[in-house]
């Protein structure tokens, strides 16, 4: 009997990769990052946290949980 899987997701806002850092320096990208709602992006390690409690065993009983780390872009 196969095990059902445990979804388990991180929705992220923008933040600056090293591909995007580029596109964020332009004018467009600084019109992006100003209509967001709290005028800044994210730095990459505040998904961290998030991404090793899901790989925890404490995670363990979690199913179909979506975690929305965005700095309220998705407001």
């Amino acid at each position: 009997m196969a095990m059902p899987a445990n979804v388990k997701v991180v929705s992220s806002g923008y933040f600056a990769p090293e591909l995007a850092r580029d596109w964020f320096e332009t004018e467009a990208g600084q019109r992006q990052v100003a209509a967001m709602p709290r005028r800044r992006r994210m730095d990459e390690d505040v998904l961290d946290a998030a991404l090793l409690h899901l790989l925890s065993a404490e995670s363990r009983c979690m199913t179909d949980v979506d975690i929305r780390i965005d700095d309220g872009q998705a407001l």
